[in-house]
C-alpha cells in the first residue's frame, strides 16, 4: 500500500482532499471537494513521485451531487492535461471488503499537518448499503489516524493488496472514528467507464461487455425507454423492486443488475431485451 504511487491530493480553493488515478490521465475524487471549480482553479499532485508538482486538471465527469451532505452522486472524475507516468489503481471484486475475519482497509488522506499524507486503518461495518448509496467504515482499533478533513474522495484500499474497494465520501469529524464510503459497483452507477475496470467474479467477462456495448449503443442511438421497466423484466416476477430512488440512466439499471442481482440469467435478459429494442 505504501508504495501506491496513484494516491493523488487534490486542490480547489481552500478544499483539499484526496482523490486516485485510474487511468494515465483520470483521477477520481469527491464531487464536494471540487465544489468551488466554477470559479477556482483544480490541482492534482501525486506525493509519492520525486519532485511533486501540482498538476491542473479539469472535471469532465459529475455524479449528479446536490450539495448536501446526504445527497446522492458525491463523485467527479477529473481529467489532466497529460498522461502522468504513474500506474493506475487496481480494483477488487465489490464483495472484498467483508469477510470474517474483518478485512482491515486502508485510505490515504490528506488532514491538516499532512501534505505529504498519511494513513487511517478501517474496517466496513457491514454489506448494507445506506441509503442504497453508501457504506459505513468503522475504526479498526480505538486509535490511530481517524477519518478527517482531508480524507474526502480518499480510496479505501484492502490492507493485504492494495486493491480498491471504495472511495471516503464523509468522514466522522475530529475525535469520531467512523466514516462513509461509496463502494466501487455504485461509483461504476455514477460513471460508466470505471464498471471496465471493475472485476465482477459472478459474471463472465464477455456478459459485461456485452452489457456495455449495448448500453453505449443505445446511448449513442438516443432509444427512448424505460431503465426501470428493462430492470423489472430482467429482475423477473420474484426479482427484488426496483431501488428506492429508481435509475436516472440505462447505465445505473443495466450496473445494478450485474452487480446486484443473485440471479446469474438477470444479465442476459436485460441485455437480450436490450437488444431487441435496438433492433426494433
Amino acid at each position: 500500500m505504501n508504495s501506491a504511487r496513484w494516491h493523488a491530493r487534490i486542490e480547489c480553493g481552500r478544499q483539499i482532499g484526496a482523490g486516485f488515478l485510474v487511468t494515465g490521465r483520470k483521477v477520481l475524487t469527491c464531487a464536494h471537494v471540487i465544489a468551488d471549480s466554477g470559479a477556482e482553479p483544480v490541482t492534482v499532485t501525486f506525493p509519492h513521485e520525486a519532485g511533486a508538482v501540482a498538476v491542473p486538471a479539469r472535471v469532465v465527469s459529475h455524479g449528479g451531487w446536490g450539495g448536501r451532505p446526504t445527497d446522492p452522486g458525491d463523485l467527479a472524475v477529473l481529467e489532466l492535461d497529460e498522461d502522468v507516468p504513474v500506474g493506475p489503481a487496481a480494483f477488487a471484486p465489490a464483495d472484498a471488503a467483508f469477510g470474517e475475519p474483518p478485512r482491515k482497509l486502508v485510505a490515504y488522506g490528506f488532514p491538516r499537518g499532512y501534505d505529504e499524507g498519511t494513513l487511517a486503518e478501517y474496517r466496513a461495518t457491514a454489506a448494507q448499503l445506506i441509503g442504497g448509496e453508501w457504506i459505513q467504515l468503522e475504526a479498526w482499533n480505538g486509535h490511530g489516524q481517524p477519518l478527517e478533513a482531508g480524507f474526502s474522495g480518499a480510496a479505501v484500499a484492502l490492507a493485504g493488496t492494495g486493491e480498491v474497494v471504495g472511495m471516503v465520501t464523509a468522514t466522522g469529524g475530529r475525535g469520531m472514528r467512523n466514516g462513509r464510503m461509496l463502494p466501487t459497483h455504485v461509483m461504476a452507477r455514477y460513471w460508466p467507464e470505471l464498471g471496465e475496470r471493475l472485476p465482477t467474479p459472478a459474471h463472465e467477462d464477455a456478459d459485461r461487455d456485452r452489457l456495455h456495448v449495448l448500453v453505449a449503443k443505445a446511448a449513442r442511438s438516443g432509444l427512448a425507454c424505460s431503465p426501470q421497466r428493462l430492470y423489472l423484466d430482467a429482475a423477473g416476477p420474484f426479482g427484488p423492486p426496483v431501488p428506492p430512488g429508481g435509475f436516472d440512466s440505462l447505465w445505473a439499471a443495466a450496473w445494478y443488475v450485474l452487480c446486484e442481482l443473485d440471479d446469474p440469467e438477470a444479465v442476459t435478459r436485460f441485455a437480450d431485451r436490450l437488444d431487441a429494442l435496438l433492433d426494433a
